[in-house]
């Protein structure tokens, strides 16, 4: 690498970790307080106490904080200030299974909020609090045995978190991104 590049690229490095101080701290006070925000009026106001679609967007706001404390505080702390949590394998684990597990709540508790929201138009017997806490049990069951292979599978590989396995991750390039966290959310929100 010749001398003329290196101010560019110490330049590069020095805007890239002022971008994430400044934009990943605004996005994680941000981000934190206006889903406490989302919680405290969802919980106090009766008309939404007493809600299906509301109670899945309470399970919604839930998991977008988690997401946001998993993924953002992280990835801050690691690429704003040079901390890096991510040293051990077990740590490493744990967030790739928050991170998806989070992100597969909070887009599930969308959809049901949606189509609680049509049924109550349409069906309003299948618009019940009964129904909602099933499903909502349902969803955080069959999310917590889907992202198993997450704790399974990743590990530290050369400083950096992986999927040591290629099946699980064909799995997740082709079906878990693409369709679970893209097509099928939008699909359904749209339908």
């Amino acid at each position: 690498m010749s001398s003329s590049t290196s101010p560019i690229i110490l330049f590069y490095q020095t805007t890239t970790k002022d971008v994430y101080i400044f934009f990943g701290s605004t996005l994680l006070i941000t981000g934190i307080v206006g889903e406490l925000l989302n919680l405290v009026i969802f919980q106090t106001l009766r008309v939404f106490r007493e809600s299906p679609g509301v109670f899945y967007l309470r399970i919604m706001s839930l998991s977008n904080i988690g997401q946001i404390l998993v993924a953002v505080l992280f990835r801050t702390l690691n690429y704003g200030f040079q901390i890096n949590l991510l040293r051990s394998s077990w740590i490493c684990k744990m967030r790739e299974f928050l991170v998806h597990f989070c992100a597969l709540v909070s887009l599930t508790s969308i959809c049901l909020a949606t189509i609680d929201q049509y049924l109550s138009l349409t069906r309003p017997n299948l618009s019940q609090m009964k129904y909602s806490y099933r499903h909502g049990a349902i969803m955080i069951v069959l999310w917590l045995l889907h992202n198993v292979p997450f704790l399974i599978y990743c590990d530290m590989v050369s400083g950096s978190c992986r999927n040591s396995s290629t099946t699980f991750s064909t799995y997740a390039n082709y079906f878990i991104w693409p369709v679970l966290l893209g097509c099928l959310p939008v699909a359904i929100m749209l339908i």
